[in-house]
């Protein structure tokens, strides 16, 4: 029964996280390399997506000891946008991103180089979350969220992701964009689950609900994060002293207890502003906030736009901002 429980918590609390989930933007490419190939991409503030389509490949983050092997059918996640390479064994050279896209893709958008030799085919993209890396999943999420294929073909749900991917991009017209940018909500909403839930293959996963310490404080947090929260009552329901259970939290984590709220709070107030009516003063007082000024600001520092500005925007009949100033659309050629 304890079990039972502590996954039901464990669960409840994913998809507190999965639902102020927002997907604002994507781009992507379709990528045709022949061996030798290499490209890297530069920190930013987009996370970034690669999965194989044929072949394998090596994927090199910069502060992880060893690169890690990518096959057919795998999907791997960078959710904070790290330095990255990809390239057909190690030790290939690569070019920057910048670089390639120098250079036009062909008339199906594919771009593509190397050095003729074994082929791999990649859909490569870049996202923006709504919050962009104030959203508390980013926090304690693995570098590198990784969804194993099986036999060189992807798990059922991203093989039909990818179908529809495929179909939007490859037909374009009015639209594609939207539906590109929702096709990639679902997409990583159903990576990210994997990885929150630990069920990969590499264990990953949402270590602060993991955390016998401080698992009861995080699940509290997501159920009421407009409660006055303070340290001391955070550290209790922990059953630990104040300063062990802060150096505790940001160990798990990498925020203090209370940023930590400070983060679910705002993401809260976005998904109240997309889908109510509230006024900025009673969506303030929910946010555990003292002053509608108080809220507006810590809101903008969050998302680049004030509460009122954030409301009109999605209810402007669902026009999309890009990835980033000077980007193309969702179907540009930028992994």
């Amino acid at each position: 029964m304890t079990q039972l429980l502590a996954s039901s918590a464990r669960t409840d609390t994913v998809s507190a996280l999965l639902r102020d989930l927002r997907v604002r933007s994507t781009v992507y490419c379709r990528s045709d390399f022949t061996a030798p190939w290499g490209f890297g991409v530069r920190a930013r503030e987009l996370g970034s997506f690669h999965v194989v389509v044929a072949g394998d490949c090596w994927l090199e983050v910069e502060g992880e000891p060893e690169p890690r092997r990518v096959e057919a059918g795998d999907l791997v996640i960078l959710p904070r946008g790290e330095v990255h390479r990809l390239r057909d064994r190690p030790g290939s050279p690569i070019r920057w991103l910048e670089e390639l896209l120098e250079h036009p893709v062909d008339q199906e958008l594919r771009m593509g180089c190397g050095g003729g030799g074994a082929s791999t085919r990649l859909l490569c993209g870049a996202y923006a979350l709504e919050g962009s890396r104030h959203h508390p999943a980013l926090s304690i999420l693995p570098t590198v969220v990784h969804v194993r294929g099986r036999s060189g073909h992807p798990p059922p749900w991203l093989a039909a992701t990818l179908e529809l991917i495929a179909a939007e991009t490859g037909a374009g017209g009015a639209g594609a964009a939207v539906v590109c940018e929702r096709l990639s909500e679902v997409m990583l909403a159903q990576a990210l689950r994997i990885a929150l839930l630990d069920l990969n293959d590499e264990g990953v996963g949402l270590a602060a609900l993991r955390d016998a310490g401080i698992a009861p404080a995080v699940q509290a947090i997501h159920e009421r994060p407009e409660h006055p929260w303070t340290l001391g009552e955070l550290a209790t329901l922990a059953s630990m002293s104040g300063s062990a259970f802060s150096a505790r939290f940001r160990a798990v984590t990498g925020d203090s207890p209370i940023r930590y709220v400070t983060r679910c709070r705002l993401m809260r107030a976005a998904r109240r502003l997309r889908t109510g009516d509230a006024s900025l003063a009673e969506l303030a007082a929910l946010a555990g906030y003292e002053s509608e000024f108080s809220f507006g600001r810590a809101f903008k520092r969050a998302f680049g736009i004030a509460p009122g500005a954030f409301r009109d925007r999605e209810r402007s009949a669902g026009k999309t901002p890009p990835v980033g100033a000077g980007a193309r659309t969702d179907r540009s050629a930028e992994p």
